[in-house]
């Protein structure tokens, strides 16, 4: 598994959208909602649910569905996936029961193919 590329939609934003214009009857959402991630207040436990809200309010969110799709990040913030509706430990090389920690400039497993230029002189890779 690799990072999604810059500027692209996170698993879990797509499986919220997916109920985007879905309001399922409900008198206090527009027709037209559009569903985000909720991620502040979520258990641990509770971080391979679906939980989406109302884009644009904090206060209205719901559960969508009882666990994301496999593979979905477990948080914003952890490298750890979900994996059948329960959060599993992964490294930052996205494998699972990894120990892979991000090194310096948060490069994973410290092989960051960039060169630092100082003045005219390249000083080695970090």
């Amino acid at each position: 598994m690799r990072p999604c590329s810059s500027g692209s939609i996170d698993f879990r934003t797509q499986q919220c959208q997916a109920f985007n214009n879905k309001n399922f009857g409900l008198p206090d959402i527009p027709e037209d909602v559009k569903w985000i991630p909720k991620y502040a207040g979520i258990r641990r436990e509770d971080s391979c649910k679906l939980f989406c809200q109302v884009y644009n309010s904090s206060r209205t969110y719901f559960q969508l569905r009882e666990k994301v799709e496999d593979g979905t990040p477990c948080g914003p913030e952890t490298y750890d996936i979900c994996v059948n509706g329960i959060c599993h430990i992964a490294g930052c090389d996205y494998v699972l029961n990894s120990t892979a920690k991000a090194g310096q400039f948060l490069c994973c497993l410290c092989r960051c193919p960039y060169m630092v230029q100082i003045g005219s002189e390249t000083t080695g890779q970090i």
